[in-house]
């Protein structure tokens, strides 16, 4: 009777900060969306694929999650409400990405560096 128990509380932490991190995610892709249309034209690659990296990390978390429910949801549906909203989310979501930048840059680089010094890169799969 115990065990079941134990399991659940130690459970329960896990399940809520992957409920956190999906609602963060699903965040930033109704921050990208909302942005989209607005950015200059040579930016939006960059939108796109920030958005797709969330949808990504939206899907490993929960195959078949509801994404378009859960975004009305997060969205305000006023204009002032939608300027707010990214305004204050856009900071965090961006950071993200601009660090998951720099580490495929660093990840490239040194590929580049041992690819000079003799050493070949792995070949694909």
């Amino acid at each position: 009777m115990l065990l079941p128990l134990l399991a659940l509380a130690l459970a329960a932490p896990a399940t809520a900060a992957a409920q956190d991190s999906q609602a963060a995610d699903v965040t930033c892709v109704a921050v990208l969306g909302a942005i989209v249309n607005t950015v200059p034209e040579a930016q939006r690659p960059g939108v796109l694929a920030g958005t797709m990296y969330y949808v990504g990390r939206i899907d490993g978390r929960e195959p078949g999650f509801d994404l378009q429910k859960a975004i009305l949801a997060t969205l305000p549906s006023d204009e002032a409400g939608l300027n707010a909203f990214v305004k204050q989310h856009t900071p965090r979501c961006g950071s993200q990405l601009q660090d998951n930048a720099k580490r495929l840059a660093s990840v490239g680089n040194a590929v580049q560096a041992r690819a000079k010094t003799g050493g070949a890169a792995p070949k694909g799969r």
